[in-house]
């Protein structure tokens, strides 16, 4: 098991995007959990890379530029 990095004040940079909006699904099963995640994202920066990070999860599908 990884220990977590620290992080330093002085190595801060402001996050490229910003979450305009978030709703979380909750499926409560006796053996597993389901959880779907449907976030809006704004860029505030110039970076092109978008990273989503987790540990322990199973992605099973991504969306991108999906309008209703």
């Amino acid at each position: 098991m990884n220990c977590p990095q620290k992080n330093y004040l002085k190595n801060y940079k402001a996050p490229e995007f910003s979450v305009d909006s978030m709703e979380l699904f909750f499926d409560l099963q006796d053996d597993f959990c389901r959880v779907q995640t449907q976030i809006s994202f704004q860029k505030t920066g110039l970076d092109q890379n978008l990273f989503l990070e987790g540990e322990g999860l199973e992605l099973e599908q991504v969306f991108i530029n999906v309008k209703p």
